[in-house]
Order: structure tokens, then C-alpha cells, then sequence
């Protein structure tokens, strides 16, 4: 009976957490595919970054919308009714802002994966000490709920900023974009919240570093013949 009381009040949680900031239901369906992805290297965390910053531009021109992204390691992918020029333009907008030393744009207040990892860390941490205290009941279930869903706004900035995000954006550019065929976990379709569009994002050019000094002498290795007459 706990069980489904605890499964029920997670869900209804994110839920109330999703509506109060405006933010789809459908995204949790992202979320796990979403973590996966930014534990696999810095250039998802710097593409994140790069999405925050472009929706943040969206919201500042065109009001609050609902907006769904997804950071890859090629770029990220944008759910949103809007034209496509549009969308160009506020990515590159939003990474040039990065790369002045804006840093908050890389923190969206309403992103998906922060709210529900600090949720639920959260969450299950309070449940938790309930049940090792031998407490659990319906009073305790609920207060621990409400507790992790107070501390889940200010949280969410602060694991955005260390976990989910890497400022180190310089040189990067933003590419091409293309219309492509809106996915969630799993590989299951979702056709509502608009058009789905990939952002294609270039890494920054390595320039390629001497070892030494131009003008300095540098040591060359020169293979010595072995002249011995044999007897």
C-alpha cells in the first residue's frame, strides 16, 4: 500500500511541478534518454548549455512557450511551433552570449532533466530517512513530497550549473538545421508541441601547437651506421 502511495505522490508531484512551471508533462518521457547522454562527455554538456541559451533567447523575444529540447553530442534537438530562421537566429544569438561571458544563459528555470533529477534525489533521500526512522505513513509521505518539491527551484540552477552544463563554448558555431521527425524514449513518436528541429553545432577549430619555439635548435635523432667490418 506504501508503495503505490509513494509511486502515485511522485508522479502527482512532478506533475504539479511541471504545470507550476509551465513546462510539458510529455518531457519526462525525455528525461532518462537526456541523462544518459550528458554522462557521456563534455560536448553534450556544452551543447546543453547552448539549448538553455537558445530557448532563454526564444522566451526574452516571443514570451513563455512550451519548448522541448534535447541535448545530443552533435548539437540538440528543439520541439517548439516556430519558424525555423527564427530558431537560427536566437541559437546564434544565445551562443554568442555564452561565449561574452553570460553565464545565465546556460541555466533554464524550467528545464526538464534538472527538475526531475532534484525532485526525485530529493524525494527519495526524504523517503528514506522516513522508512529507516520507521515512520512511513501517509502524513510523512506527504511532507517529505512537499519538502523535496520546495527545495527542487533552487536546486535545479545549482545542478544545471556543475553537472548538466559546460560554459567552455569558445569557437564553437552553430551549423545547419533541419526539420526531422519528432522522437522520445524508447524511439516512440510524439507529434504534439509542434515541430521538431535539429540544431547542428561545430566545435571549436584546434590550431596546432609546436613543441618548440620558432628559431629554437631542436634536438633530431640521426641513426648511426654500423661501419664494423666483420671478420
Amino acid at each position: 500500500m506504501h508503495g503505490l502511495m509513494i509511486f502515485s505522490g511522485l508522479f502527482g508531484a512532478l506533475a504539479v511541478i511541471f504545470w507550476f512551471f509551465g513546462q510539458p508533462i510529455w518531457s519526462l518521457l525525455n528525461v532518462p534518454r537526456q541523462l544518459n547522454q550528458l554522462w557521456q562527455g563534455v560536448s553534450v554538456r556544452r551543447n546543453h548549455a547552448i539549448e538553455h541559451a537558445t530557448v532563454n533567447v526564444l522566451e526574452e523575444r516571443y514570451g513563455s512557450q512550451l519548448v522541448d529540447g534535447c541535448a545530443t553530442t552533435e548539437g540538440f534537438r528543439i520541439r517548439a511551433a516556430i519558424d525555423p530562421a527564427l530558431l537560427l537566429d536566437a541559437a546564434r544569438e544565445g551562443l554568442l552570449r555564452l561565449q561574452r561571458g553570460d553565464r545565465s544563459m546556460a541555466i533554464y528555470r524550467r528545464c526538464a532533466t534538472a527538475l526531475s533529477f532534484c525532485f526525485l534525489t530529493v524525494a527519495s533521500v526524504g523517503l528514506g530517512m522516513v522508512a529507516f526512522l520507521d515512520m512511513l505513513s501517509s502524513t510523512s509521505i506527504f511532507l517529505a513530497l512537499t519538502i523535496a518539491g520546495a527545495l527542487t527551484p533552487k536546486l535545479s540552477p545549482l545542478f544545471q550549473r556543475f553537472f548538466t552544463t559546460s560554459l567552455d563554448v569558445k569557437g564553437m558555431t552553430i551549423g545547419a538545421i533541419e526539420l526531422v521527425p519528432p522522437t522520445l524514449f524508447m524511439g516512440l513518436s510524439f507529434a504534439a508541441g509542434g515541430a521538431e528541429f535539429a540544431v547542428r553545432t561545430k566545435p571549436a577549430r584546434r590550431i596546432y601547437q609546436p613543441p618548440y619555439r620558432y628559431g629554437e635548435r631542436v634536438p633530431v635523432y640521426v641513426p648511426v651506421e654500423n661501419n664494423t667490418r666483420q671478420r
